[in-house]
């Protein structure tokens, strides 16, 4: 398995998943490494650290569930369909620190923006975004994307002949 999909597996960004790729650190190599070489000799900032870091303490979901995840919500964010950003992340519907739950129903693809706005906590000008919308922008992406793959699969040419 590659580096990048490992990273991907324990709830990284996409797009970071990729920069360690391209740099050649392992989860394990960031697991051992001090913030303070990371910072230092990997340039990576000290907020996504911790944030990784905190990652790599979780269980890694399974492979399986990552790919079907991912293929039924063609790899965007559920909630703004892919329009904020290219990146992903994996997200838990309720917090992993709370349920040890890496199930399919407890997860769902979010850009790192909505990422950042379910898991807003505290009293704020904005809302937060919550555990029953994510439930619901899942079902409705996922729905609509099967329909869409569906269509798309029935205007496929055939042996190669293009239907009319």
């Amino acid at each position: 398995m590659s580096i990048e999909k490992t990273y991907i597996q324990y709830g990284v960004p996409s797009n970071w998943a990729h920069d360690y790729e391209l740099i050649g650190i392992s989860t394990s190599t960031f697991r051992q490494t001090s913030k303070k070489n990371l910072f230092e000799k990997y340039n990576i900032r000290k907020s996504q650290i911790d944030f990784v870091k905190n990652c790599l303490v979780r269980q890694p979901i399974n492979e399986n569930v990552v790919l079907k995840l991912l293929e039924n919500s063609r790899f965007v964010c559920c909630l703004c369909k892919g329009q904020k950003s290219d990146a992903f992340i994996l997200h838990h519907i309720i917090e992993y620190s709370l349920t040890k739950d890496n199930k399919y129903s407890n997860l769902a693809v979010l850009c790192p923006n909505d990422h950042d706005l379910a898991h807003r906590h505290g009293v704020a000008l904005t809302n937060k975004i919550t555990e029953q919308q994510i439930k619901e922008a899942k079902k409705n992406w996922e729905t609509q994307v099967k329909k869409e793959n569906n269509k798309a699969a029935l205007n496929k040419p055939i042996r190669g002949k293009i239907k009319n």
